[in-house]
């Protein structure tokens, strides 16, 4: 007994029906496998520096921003954008994941005071600092500036 749909047998759908389940899988797999989205961090001197994640569960939330060191080294993620409030930041920041720092456009340059390090071959970026110290990326920046104390 030969079943058939819509005139056709099930024999001529079953390559069909396999190139669907062959589809079906690897789009899921490509939903799954999709990086989460980037998270905004807000960085300000005299930030938390434990207990805080930097950033609002949602807009309206108040929220405790953070210190820039913990911020970048102990809370982001690969992906994460760090907001750096104007004010001066001392102390070494250094971070193996693909990290953006940056000011804000417009706004007086935040000032670091200290190293600052980015070293993910894959990305990572600073952008509208003012950094007093030694300064090394694994990724692109630009729009810094680089002044080291002491003689050089």
């Amino acid at each position: 007994m030969t079943v058939a749909h819509r005139g056709r047998t099930l024999e001529a759908l079953a390559p069909r029906l396999v190139h669907y389940a062959v589809l079906a899988s690897l789009v899921g797999a490509l939903v799954a496998a999709a990086p989460a989205a980037a998270v905004p961090r807000y960085v300000e001197p005299g930030g938390a520096t434990s207990g805080s994640e930097c950033t609002p569960p949602s807009p309206q939330d108040f929220f405790e921003p953070c210190d820039l060191e913990y911020a970048v080294e102990g809370v982001s993620k690969d992906g994460d954008e760090v907001i750096v409030a104007p004010g001066t930041y001392t102390g070494d920041v250094a971070e193996a994941d693909n990290v953006l720092i940056h000011g804000v456009a417009g706004a007086e340059r935040p000032l670091i005071v200290g190293d600052l390090s980015l070293t993910d071959p894959q990305g990572g970026a600073a952008r509208y600092l003012e950094i007093h110290g030694a300064f090394s990326l694994g990724g692109a920046g630009r729009q810094i500036r680089r002044r080291t104390s002491g003689n050089s």
